[in-house]
């Protein structure tokens, strides 16, 4: 183990070196091992899912793709590791969601642009490691966002919704 020090005008740091590291992981994070991770790669390239280069080393790998069916959902492989998936512009049933609930290990889930609303949200209580959630342009209200924050309160959720438009005619007279 080694100390090293670093000193500045204000204030002393000292990082330990070897012993741990310096990012902590969250809880229940699982890494896998490189054999996993390549057949797991392997496994979602196969069905047309993209990896995500941009995935966070909090949440793992992250698959995307878009238009995607409840059915290929059913053939997804179980992933023994915190990873995340990105479903764009998809249209999932109630069966759909609960199939996205039965992925343990599922860290981050992007669901922008789907048919997502508040009774949906109930399934991804269900899903205990989930870390992020993003629902861009669904119709979760503000209400179920509460909703689901009362029962998973370490969840962070991104969330815009449309914004309400308005037509104004305006009528001018001399």
């Amino acid at each position: 183990m080694r100390h090293l020090r670093f000193t500045g005008m204000a204030s002393t740091v000292m990082l330990i070196v070897g012993a741990a590291t310096l990012r902590a992981a969250p809880p229940n994070h699982i890494e896998p091992a490189d054999v996993q991770l390549q057949a797991t790669i392997k496994a979602f390239e196969a069905l047309g899912w993209q990896l995500n280069v941009r995935a966070s080393e909090q949440t793992g790998p992250s698959f995307s793709r878009a238009n995607v069916s409840d059915d290929d959902l059913i053939n997804l492989p179980d992933v023994p590791f915190s990873f995340g998936l990105e479903l764009y512009s998809s249209n999932l049933s109630d069966k759909g969601m609960k199939l996205l609930s039965d992925f343990k290990n599922l860290s981050s889930l992007t669901l922008s642009g789907n048919n997502v609303t508040d009774t949906k949200l109930k399934e991804i209580a269900k899903l205990g490691n989930l870390r992020s959630l993003y629902l861009m342009d669904t119709d979760v209200t503000e209400a179920g966002e509460s909703g689901l924050h009362m029962v998973c309160p370490t969840l962070e959720m991104f969330v815009k919704r449309p914004e309400i438009v308005y037509e104004v005619n305006l009528i001018c007279c001399p």
